[in-house]
């Protein structure tokens, strides 16, 4: 088992900790996953539609056809976060090459958005 804290910079580690140690905690007396943040944000940042058109175009449809998806988070800054579903969120292929796949179709609309599977 493995727990991954992105942050964006807003918050100092230390405030963080505070923040996500408790629910963890919780979640494994309880032995059930824990989840800290579970909708989508909404953004207006103008790079995020087009972001959203180009990975329903050239990603999700080979996903579905795998029995998984993906969804956009947020986009803060130039961290883009997805969430994958279904058969990817389980798949050790979608944390390396088709998480970099994804980040190098991405950078074609923005050079230096990193992307970031929660």
């Amino acid at each position: 088992n493995w727990i991954t804290v992105t942050q964006d910079g807003n918050t100092e580690w230390a405030d963080l900790a505070r923040k996500v140690a408790q629910p963890i905690r919780e979640a494994r007396a309880a032995e059930m996953p824990v989840r800290v943040d579970s909708e989508p944000e909404k953004d207006d940042d103008p790079r995020l539609l087009a972001i959203k058109q180009l990975l329903d175009k050239h990603i999700r449809p080979t996903l579905l056809g795998d029995g998984g998806d993906l969804e956009v988070m947020t986009l803060c800054g130039n961290v883009l976060c997805i969430r994958y579903y279904g058969t990817c969120g389980s798949c050790p292929s979608s944390q390396t090459g088709t998480l970099i796949a994804i980040e190098n179709l991405v950078r074609t609309i923005e050079p230096e958005i990193e992307v970031v599977s929660v």
